[in-house]
């Protein structure tokens, strides 16, 4: 029997269990059934495809939280040594020099992960960097959340901000965006777009607003731009100019993105992560320049297109 007909014959309980069964036996935060470059539906990279500009449709705006990988790393990395396993484990294809290149765009000063140092979201332009420092953990456990999350999460939303921007195929745009509330897990974010029944518990209603309204701009005007008195906080009725209402493409000559974020009057304890809480939080959304943000993103995302042949995607 065909593979293909055994599988369409088994009942779907039974693919869900082996599923499961052999996407546990992988590596921490791993899938083991995922798209691959085959060479006929998907025939190159992702990653080499948006280098090169080939994309389908005209407008995108990219967006990523602030820790997004967080929940993929597994949380026993103290020293610089576990880091290196962790490195080899997570990208077998890598030597032991391009290990070491690696470590040198992620350095810090640090040898090992202090269990009682202060957690705390880093500003993003100033201060400690993401190398070393979130609201979830600092040290080594952090620089691997910090190279894992670039690498597979927020990088790519780098490439896709560029491959729209100007665009010579299909002339589209494209901008960039963060979430930063904290926590700003992966996934944080889905309650600003949807909603749910808690949402004003996490988020303020002036929030829910722009962030919905800057999808609907998209669809409507093809821009996410938001007028100053959303950005203010429409419950405040201010529409005092604000420069971040000025909102433009992400490009290779002006990589500027919009950080969206909050004041946080109050935080509550979910899961071990305080997260900051609405409804008394106020917009504090800015322009700030992606290719420095977090101790200069952009370099860092450069290398990883380089070496997008030993970590395919």
């Amino acid at each position: 029997m065909q593979i293909f007909d055994c599988l369409q014959q088994t009942d779907s309980a039974t693919l869900m269990e082996a599923s499961a069964q052999v996407s546990q036996s992988g590596s921490w935060g791993t899938f083991a059934f995922l798209p691959v470059t085959d060479g006929i539906f998907i025939q190159e990279r992702p990653s080499k495809a948006l280098m090169e500009g080939k994309v389908n449709v005209l407008n995108h705006v990219a967006g990523a939280n602030a820790l997004e990988s967080a929940a993929w790393v597994p949380p026993i990395i103290d020293t610089a040594e576990d880091l290196v396993h962790y490195l080899e484990d997570t990208f077998p294809m890598l030597s032991n020099n391009d290990i070491a290149k690696l470590l040198y765009y992620y350095k810090i000063d640090n040898a090992s992960t202090d269990p009682d140092a202060p957690l705390w979201a880093t500003a993003g332009d100033s201060g400690p960097t993401t190398f070393n420092q979130s609201s979830a953990y600092t040290g080594q456990q952090q620089r691997a959340v910090a190279i894992y999350g670039e690498t597979t999460f927020i990088c790519p939303s780098y490439w896709l901000a560029e491959a729209y921007s100007d665009n010579v195929y299909t002339g589209g745009k494209g901008w960039k965006n963060q979430f930063s509330i904290p926590p700003a897990w992966h996934g944080n974010d889905d309650g600003a777009y949807f909603q749910y029944p808690d949402s004003v518990t996490y988020y303020s209603e002036d929030f829910v607003y722009a962030f919905e309204k800057m999808i609907g701009n998209v669809v409507l005007h093809d821009d996410p731009s938001l007028s100053s008195e959303i950005i203010n906080g429409i419950t405040l009725g201010n529409d005092t100019y604000n420069p971040a209402s000025e909102w433009p493409q992400y490009t290779m000559y002006d990589p500027q993105m919009m950080n969206f974020n909050t004041t946080c009057p109050q935080t509550i304890n979910r899961g071990g992560l305080e997260y900051c809480v609405g409804p008394n939080e106020i917009n504090t959304f800015r322009l700030v320049a992606g290719f420095e943000w977090e101790g200069g993103r952009g370099l860092r995302c450069d290398f990883w297109k380089m070496m997008g042949e030993l970590v395919p995607g």
